[in-house]
């Protein structure tokens, strides 16, 4: 049944996804003055327990389910048209099983909140005048229903109004409102959405610059891709730092919008759009973007201009793979390897995953690129699941930078206690200024000093809120936590043990970082990239600009430095310390290094000048930095891979993550042992369950959190696993919150 235009047949009963966190479709009547605008993919308002909710038409049934009960009827229909097409209505849905979560919940976050603002019409409310009577009615009723009889008067002296004005009136009775609708009474309208909504263009550029000239490589990429058209096709993109992966993307693109098609273009982080943007804006005379930092009304205009098919090409962070487009020819997930595609809160999905969901179920191809794919997509490659294209090479012949690893154990400068920035770098860093060019200093972390410590008792200073040291920030003299944020001055005695010592400083940031360079070199201009410092939209694009146009010289950052960006007047890179992932309790500690060590080493050298990289490190022999090192990315999967098939990791088992998590620690330990004995019995000989124990970070956020992992080689048994947890008496959680997280990207 095509969403678009399956109205209710008559006497059916309306099947709704309502935007709650409950399980299920919730059977309703339609009122007779809503079956002339009912669609599915339409959304409605409906009674849900003791309040009013909004909810999602998904289809239509004959019967209702015999404990359903007294069926209630829909208050009144929110759109005019349907904003879920039957293709995104039916990708909601395998979202929903998939990642085990409730289908309302899925729908909400296909719908930007600024759009439901504006699509929403007010809601009007009159008697049907072809009834009868209201007054020979409300008479009749005078004495057994005087509520039903006081607003069937009022009404029938109003012509129609607003249904808040309405509920704000002596004689409103909600009893009697629903009883009169139900009996056919009251009708409820709504002014055509479509009036209201805004018609400025969303998507622009100017489409004046000429496409390159390709390699063979990227040629043979470009023709494969188009060979695919109108077919699900998975690709995988590998090529090295600056071989030119976007060149294909825009040219493969180019070939479906000559098609009348549209695409979209992933990217990992808000911080890489602007440059992104600005590329395919030369190229293309209508993109659109979607991300958080845009305003509310052109987040709206984007997303409206996008579903009436008025973009060619949509780009945006991982919520953009759920734009609607209408016509839509290929997606693009450029990084794909990165982890902020994974979606942290409800609904826990994988932008990459559903980028190749979306492709299979519109028959469309799908690029996954990247310099280091995740072990995942790369194994789907192996084994002919996705279709590997190689880029080898950089473009123009240019050559990948040189990298040296240098040992801080036996660095003089780092011997000495006087600086973080080993002498090595320093004496690189030097000589490139010297030459006039740009520099770029990577450390995965932020802030000044990351540890606090007493020096009597050697406690640290933790968050009140959460099981973390806090870090110093210099430039606010505070200490901050970075899960909470939390905030506080740096104590003057040990709140352990009350010692009035000074409190020592430890580890580094970026912050620290920008201060040893500039006391360095005196000279240099210095900016510092990180979330405490881009605190506007603006503020990415505002440094990019400056550093594109030279007027810095070294740019200090995080992660947000370390992928994506083409800067040609780079030829150093400085990796601080690439220990930093490494401790962590993660499978995927040495994967995220080594792809981190590899996407930074790539901004350097992009221009005619070769590019030369300094990692500096305290383990050297660690295989993912030699890997990096060497640029070795097929012997660093090749041993992930077989370490991963060892141990019943991914991509050769499903993992779930179920995280209990509450303000009592009592009450979630009890939970955690119910939630036990409900795991064992889904145990079988290829179905693993782990815990549930304490969590790495046992409290955040003043809850105290344990989890549990189940491994199964099929989502089937993960289904198992949920079954069990959601089929039983919900009074063992009673007091806890229960997250599940279905391929968790993290296990802090």
């Amino acid at each position: 049944m095509n969403a678009d235009d399956a109205r209710p047949p008559a006497d059916a009963l309306a099947l709704i996804a309502v935007n709650r966190p409950v399980f299920g479709r919730f059977h309703y009547t339609v009122p007779d003055a809503a079956r002339d605008t009912l669609r599915v993919g339409c959304r409605v308002s409906v009674p849900f327990g003791h309040a009013e909710s909004t909810g999602v038409c998904v289809g239509f049934d004959d019967t209702a389910p015999s404990e359903a009960g007294a069926l209630k009827p829909i208050h009144h229909v929110i759109d005019a048209e349907p904003l879920f097409t039957a293709e995104i209505l039916e990708l909601a849905e395998w979202m929903a099983r998939y990642y085990l979560c409730p289908l309302g919940e899925v729908l909400a976050s296909f719908l930007p909140s600024s759009v439901a603002r504006t699509q929403r019409a007010v809601a009007t409310v009159s008697l049907d005048p072809d009834r009868g009577d209201p007054e020979a009615t409300a008479a009749d009723r005078e004495r057994r229903a005087p509520k039903q009889a006081a607003l069937l008067r009022y009404l029938a002296k109003t012509d129609q109004m607003p249904l808040k004005t309405l509920r704000g009136e002596d004689v409103f009775s909600d009893g009697a409102y629903r009883a009169l609708l139900e009996q056919g009474w009251i009708r409820v309208l709504r002014g055509p959405a479509t009036a209201a909504l805004p018609t400025r263009p969303a998507g622009t550029g100017d489409g004046t610059e000429t496409p390159l000239e390709l390699t063979p490589e990227q040629r043979e990429a470009v023709d494969a891709i188009d060979g695919a058209a109108n077919t699900f096709a998975p690709f995988l993109l590998h090529g090295v730092t600056g071989s030119g992966k976007t060149e294909v993307y825009l040219q493969a693109i180019a070939r479906r919008i000559d098609a009348g098609e549209q695409a979209i273009v992933l990217v990992p982080e808000i911080a890489l759009t602007p440059q992104t943007v600005d590329r395919f804006r030369r190229r293309f005379r209508s993109v659109a973007v979607l991300h958080s930092a845009l305003t509310p009304r052109e987040r709206s205009d984007a997303w409206l201009a996008i579903r009436r098919g008025e973009v060619d090409v949509t780009i945006g962070p991982r919520s953009a793979v759920l734009a609607p487009c209408p016509r839509l020819g290929i997606l693009v997930v450029d990084e794909e390897h990165e982890p902020t595609f994974k979606q942290q809160n409800a609904p826990r999905y994988h932008a990459r995953d559903i980028a190749v969901k979306r492709a299979h179920q519109t028959g469309v191809p799908v690029v996954l690129g990247s310099a280091t794919p995740s072990i995942e997509s790369y194994h789907n490659a192996s084994t002919d699941r996705y279709r590997l294209l190689r880029l080898p090479e950089r473009v123009s012949g240019r050559s990948l930078p040189s990298i040296t690893v240098v040992d801080l154990a036996s660095d003089s400068a780092f011997k000495r206690k006087s600086s973080i920035v080993g002498q090595t770098l320093q004496d690189a860093l030097s000589e490139t200024l010297v030459r006039g060019e740009q520099a770029l200093l990577f450390l995965n972390r932020r802030g000044f000093h990351t540890v606090n410590v007493c020096r009597d008792c050697s406690t640290p200073v933790r968050c009140p809120n959460c099981d973390l040291t806090m870090t110093f920030h210099k430039g606010r003299n505070l200490l901050a936590c970075h899960a909470c944020e939390h905030r506080m001055r740096p104590p003057t005695r040990c709140p352990e043990c009350q010692s009035g010592e000074a409190m020592s400083f430890y580890g580094l940031g970026t912050e620290r970082v920008e201060e040893i360079v500039a006391a360095c070199f005196p000279d240099a201009r210095i900016e510092r990239m990180d979330s405490d410092t881009m605190t506007k939209p603006e503020s990415y694009r505002d440094v990019l600009a400056r550093f594109r146009a030279r007027e810095i010289d070294v740019l200090v950052g995080t992660q947000m430095i370390a992928k994506g960006l083409h800067f040609p007047g780079v030829t150093l890179v400085g990796v601080i310390s690439a220990d930093t992932a490494l401790g962590l309790a993660d499978f995927r500690a040495a994967e995220r290094t080594f792809q981190l060590l590899t996407q930074v080493a790539g901004r350097a050298g992009r221009g005619d000048a070769p590019g030369r990289v300094i990692v500096q490190t305290l383990d050297p022999g660690h295989y993912a930095i030699t890997a990096a090192q060497s640029q070795d990315f097929e012997g660093f999967a090749a041993r992930e891979i077989g370490m991963r098939e060892r141990y019943g990791l991914p991509p050769f088992m499903r993992l779930l993550r179920i995280t209990l998590h509450a303000t009592d620690e009592a009450k979630v330990r009890n939970a955690a042992r119910a939630c036990a004995d409900l795991l064992e019995a889904t145990r079988t000989a290829d179905v693993q369950v782990l815990g549930p124990a304490p969590a790495p970070i046992f409290k955040l956020k003043n809850r105290y959190r344990f989890h549990a992992l189940v491994k199964a080689p099929t989502p089937a048994g993960i289904q198992r696993a949920f079954a069990a947890l959601h089929e039983s008496p919900s009074t063992w959680r009673r007091g806890v919150s229960m997250q599940l997280d279905v391929d968790p990207q993290g296990l802090a």
